[in-house]
C-alpha cells in the first residue's frame, strides 16, 4: 500500500475515535455553570423613560412585557411612573379593580395622596359625604408590566402598575403625593374648550388655552335622585377641596358647572349618564394652566 494512502487511513481513524470515544464513554465538560444575573423588580416610585408600543389590542389595561419598558433617571422628562407593585400573579388579582384601569386605580389614588387613609385633608375625604359619588379627574392611562419569561421560569412572577399621560406626552415632576402637594403635573388635567352653542369639547391640553377643566365625574344616581341644585351644591364643595381654596370661584372669575356629560359635551366617550363637575371661566377669558391645588396663586388666565 503507498504510504501516503497508509498515513491518510491513520488520520481517519485517529479523527474518528476521537469523535466516537467520549460518545462511548459519556461526554465530560471542564466547565463551571454560571447563574444568570436578573435585573431587579421595578420599585414604587421608579420613572419610565419610554414605553413601546407592544400591548395587544382590547386589554384594559394594557399588558406589557418588562422589555417594553425602559427605566431611567427620575430628574429628567418621563413618560410614567411606576405606582403599584404586586409579588405574585395571585395578589395582583385580589386587588380591587376599575373598569378601566384595572387594579391601577387604588394605587394611584393612594400615590397621588386623593387616598391617604387616616388623613382628614385628603381630596377624596369630602367626597364621601357628598350625595354624589364623585372620583377626581386625572388624565391618565395605565399599563400592567410582567416578569419576563426569564423570570417566571427562575420562580419570578410579579407584575407592576405604570402609570403614564392619556396621550403619551412626556413630563417633569412627579405624580407621588401631587394632590398633597399642589404638583400635579399639568399634562395630567382634563382641559376643554367651549363650541359655538356652548357644549364642551375635549379633553385637550391644559398647557394650551382653554376654558374648562374636568375636576371629577359623578356617579351614584345623579341628578335622578338629587336634585339639581344639591349636585352642583356638591360639585362646588369638591371643587374647593380639589382647587385646595374656600371660594372656587375666585369671586366670580369662575363657574362651577354641574350636569351630565351627555348634555355638556358632544365629545364624551364615557357613560353619558356620568355627571361631570367643570370649572370654567365666566367670560370670555381663558386659562392657560391648572386649577387643581391652585391655593391662593393667581388664576391662570391667558391674558
Amino acid at each position: 500500500m503507498d504510504r501516503r494512502a497508509v498515513g491518510v487511513t491513520l488520520v481517519v481513524l485517529a479523527l474518528a475515535a476521537v469523535m466516537v470515544w467520549p460518545a462511548l464513554s459519556g461526554i465530560r465538560s471542564t466547565g463551571v455553570a454560571v447563574p444568570v444575573a436578573l435585573a431587579s423588580p421595578p420599585a414604587v416610585g421608579d420613572c419610565v423613560s419610554s414605553l413601546s408600543d407592544a400591548a395587544p389590542p382590547g386589554s384594559l389595561p394594557p399588558q406589557l412585557p418588562v422589555s417594553a419598558v425602559r427605566f431611567g433617571s427620575c430628574r429628567g422628562e418621563i413618560v410614567g411612573e411606576v405606582v403599584a407593585y404586586w409579588p405574585t400573579q395571585l395578589a395582583q388579582s385580589a386587588a380591587p379593580r376599575s373598569r378601566r384601569a384595572g387594579p391601577c386605580y387604588q394605587p394611584l389614588a393612594q400615590y397621588t395622596g386623593l387616598r391617604v387613609p387616616g388623613t382628614p385633608t385628603e381630596p377624596l375625604a369630602a367626597a364621601d359625604a357628598e350625595q354624589v359619588s364623585w372620583r377626581p379627574v386625572i388624565a391618565f392611562q395605565a399599563y400592567l408590566v410582567s416578569a419576563s419569561d426569564l423570570e417566571r421560569r427562575a420562580g419570578r412572577d410579579w407584575s407592576a402598575c405604570v402609570i403614564g399621560t392619556a396621550t403619551g406626552q412626556v413630563y417633569r415632576g412627579s405624580l407621588r403625593g401631587a394632590y398633597l402637594n399642589d404638583a400635579l403635573p399639568t399634562v395630567f388635567g382634563s382641559c376643554w374648550i367651549a363650541d359655538g352653542p356652548g357644549l364642551l369639547i375635549g379633553p385637550g391640553d391644559c398647557l394650551q388655552p382653554h376654558t374648562a377643566q374636568l375636576v371629577a365625574t359623578g356617579f351614584g344616581g345623579g341628578l335622578d335622585r338629587v336634585p339639581a341644585a344639591d349636585v352642583s351644591a356638591s360639585c362646588s364643595r369638591i371643587a374647593a377641596r380639589l382647587m385646595d381654596t374656600q371660594d372656587p370661584t375666585r369671586d366670580g372669575q369662575l363657574t362651577i358647572v354641574a350636569d351630565r356629560m351627555a348634555r355638556l359635551s358632544r365629545t364624551w366617550t364615557g357613560n353619558p349618564s356620568s355627571l361631570g363637575c367643570f370649572v370654567t371661566t365666566t367670560g370670555s377669558r381663558q386659562l392657560a394652566g391648572l386649577l387643581l391645588g391652585l391655593g391662593d396663586r393667581p388664576i391662570p388666565f391667558l391674558s
